[in-house]
């Protein structure tokens, strides 16, 4: 007979055996649905029946040891499980784990345990994320407009990771711009949206734009990807310049506008508005606006917009009107033993009273300017012209200019110089190769014929400028 200390032993002892009873899941607790797996339960004594409980209490499983000629018989739980036990000591049970399991605990106890229980198992059940929907599918903005794109993914568990991306040849991350909201359904399922706000940029035109949904290790899916088409128009430049300077009776002035860049390309309108204060009017609806003959009413700041499906753009181009002549240029000179030959150019062709008066004048070495009187002087209609100087001193350093002027004012050109020499001749031009200094008659007639040469270059030059500035058909 047991005394009263013998039964408190026995009690602690009976405590400390079965404190020992083990569960344990294999491969792992984190499952994905439906996923079976061995739950084993192991006691530290010979056992003839496992019960399998959850979180709530719940009879999970109940298996049961009978031996006949070695051969462990399954109990009552053998009909839904598939059960085990490999001795006494050990129960397992492979279960598909459902969707239910989520977050929920099991733990074991043994026949004879009494209230003694194992440690608890928590079950992590994953449903993997499989498809993620990016809207709208139809991506055309503006430049400057803003627009919302949406990526949703279908319910799962753990709620999924979005990534968004933007990609031509190198892959952008842009998720540091968007948010995200989650909703969970009864099963315990979230799904995730995410927005990303973007505003459309020109260089971004034909880029794609997608996102990446994942709640899974190195498991993904992908969305369609969507290719940007941005709608702009780049900034109008005008050629010649933003700041033109003209003088009354110039012809031919042209006023070209173009963006370098646009999307559509197709279809861009023109518009040329000329303003003079607070009067403004419209003077050319294409892309190039022609001043035929430069008048005082010219004047004034002209703003040139381009326009297409995507929005305008402009620009603009102050243009200010002279009286004063512009100055002509000295191309070159040739000096011989007592006479020298000019070449120069105007900028400009003389119209209806700006009557413009030119005089060739030279100078001998720190002396004043005299004009150069009753000599030949060919000129033609490419503004270019050859004078011939006679009545000039051997040996002698000439300065040459030409002074042009018109009743508002007076211009003066560049100078050059050139040495008169019955020995040797010097030749100091712009527009032509320099030469070396060639003496005698034979050097002479060498000169005169680049200096021809250069007449006929220049001439030509100007006939074909004149040639294709002619091509434009705007008229005023």
């Amino acid at each position: 007979m047991l005394t009263k200390i013998d039964e408190n032993k026995e009690v602690k002892n009976h405590s400390k055996l079965y404190a020992s009873i083990t569960l344990a899941v294999l491969p792992s607790s984190i499952v994905e649905v439906n996923q079976s797996v061995t739950i084993q339960c192991t006691f530290p004594q010979t056992e003839l029946a496992a019960y399998f409980f959850s979180t709530k209490n719940s009879l999970v499983a109940f298996c049961s040891l009978e031996t006949f000629e070695g051969v462990c018989k399954q109990g009552d739980c053998a009909r839904q499980y598939n059960t085990a036990c490999p001795n006494s000591t050990n129960y397992r049970v492979e279960y598909p784990i459902p969707l239910s399991w989520n977050g929920e605990s099991i733990s074991c106890r043994g026949l004879f345990a009494g209230n003694e229980r194992s440690n608890n198992v928590t079950f992590s059940v994953i449903v993997p994320v499989t498809s993620v929907t990016l809207t709208p599918t139809q991506v055309t903005i503006d430049a400057g407009k803003n627009i919302a794109f949406t990526c949703q993914t279908d319910y799962c568990n753990p709620a999924a990771n979005i990534t968004w991306y933007k990609s031509s040849i190198q892959r952008i991350d842009v998720t540091s711009q968007a948010t995200y909201s989650t909703v969970t359904d009864s099963n315990g399922l979230v799904r995730t949206t995410s927005f990303l706000q973007y505003t459309g940029v020109a260089g971004d035109n034909g880029q794609q734009v997608y996102c990446k949904a994942m709640n899974k290790r190195d498991q993904s899916v992908t969305s369609i990807r969507h290719t940007l088409n941005i709608r702009f128009i780049a900034e109008v430049r005008i050629f010649p310049s933003r700041v033109l300077n003209l003088v009354v009776g110039q012809r031919q002035i042209f006023l070209h506008c173009f963006v370098e860049n646009a999307n559509p390309e197709e279809n861009i309108q023109y518009r040329w508005i000329r303003s003079d204060g607070p009067n403004s009017s419209i003077v050319s609806e294409s892309q190039t606006y022609v001043i035929k003959t430069v008048s005082f009413d010219d004047s004034g700041r002209y703003i040139c917009t381009a326009r297409n499906s995507a929005g305008n753009s402009s620009g603009i181009i102050d243009v200010s009107v002279q009286f004063t002549p512009l100055a002509p240029k000295i191309e070159y000179v040739v000096c011989k033993s007592t006479f020298a030959t000019v070449i120069w150019t105007t900028p400009y062709t003389a119209y209806n009273d700006v009557k413009l008066q030119e005089i060739l004048q030279y100078s001998e070495l720190n002396k004043t300017f005299v004009n150069v009187t009753n000599e030949q002087q060919n000129s033609n209609e490419a503004s270019i012209y050859n004078q011939k100087v006679t009545t000039l001193k051997p040996r002698t350093n000439y300065t040459f200019r030409v002074l042009t002027s018109n009743q508002y004012g007076v211009t003066l050109s560049n100078t050059m110089s050139c040495v008169t020499d019955q020995e040797r001749l010097e030749e100091s031009y712009q527009g032509c190769d320099k030469g070396e200094i060639i003496g005698g008659i034979v050097g002479g007639f060498a000169l005169f014929l680049i200096s021809a040469m250069c007449v006929v270059i220049l001439y030509k030059l100007r006939k074909r400028k004149s040639t294709k500035a002619s091509t434009p058909t705007d008229k005023r």
